[in-house]
């Protein structure tokens, strides 16, 4: 293959990749880096993957766009992101910190697409810096404090989602009375 039909390629896949939802969300306020840049962690950057990973489970992408969203985020090559991916892949099910950042980034995105903007949600930033000075040694045993910011019911809409379920079950019980009632009849007049 000439390097000019490798360049083509590779722009266009660039393109397709910008154009994708996954990394319109890495680009939104709550997938952005802190300003002063990402500190050379790996845990940092696990927790960075692990985020992403969660949101691509509940954005459209392909697995092309979640490699170079990770590679893009984080400065790093496709090889290198694939190799993150795969070791916050077997990190999710080995520790629940992980899992927990893996969810938050999950929740996230799903605020992200119902709002179609920004939303309240933890941000990746967030998670960041109240883990800062977190080792890969500290994962076993880090609880995560993640608070989602959802719109909490208030008691009236309680209530009425009550009082809907309460009629609905009166309806159904009438309903098998009155079915009841038409059967002994057909069954009595025969």
């Amino acid at each position: 293959m000439s390097k000019k039909q490798n360049t083509q390629r590779k722009t266009d896949t660039d393109l397709a990749i910008a154009e994708g939802k996954l990394h319109q969300f890495s680009q939104s306020r709550l997938a952005r880096l802190p300003k002063d840049g990402l500190e050379e962690s790996s845990t940092s950057a696990i927790l960075v993957c692990a985020y992403l990973m969660g949101a691509a489970e509940k954005i459209e992408h392909d697995t092309n766009e979640l490699t170079q969203t990770i590679a893009k985020h984080l400065g790093t090559d496709d090889r290198g992101a694939s190799h993150l991916i795969d070791t916050t892949r077997r990190l999710i099910g080995k520790y629940p910190f992980i899992e927990e950042i893996f969810k938050s980034g999950t929740l996230s995105a799903n605020l992200w697409q119902l709002s179609g903007s920004e939303t309240k949600a933890t941000t990746l930033t967030d998670l960041l810096q109240q883990n800062q000075n977190l080792t890969l040694m500290d994962l076993d045993t880090h609880d995560i404090k993640i608070k989602p910011h959802l719109p909490k019911a208030n008691k009236k809409t309680r209530q009425e989602s009550r009082h809907k379920i309460f009629l609905r079950i009166v309806l159904i019980i009438v309903f098998l009375i009155a079915l009841g009632v038409a059967n002994y009849f057909i069954l009595t007049a025969f």
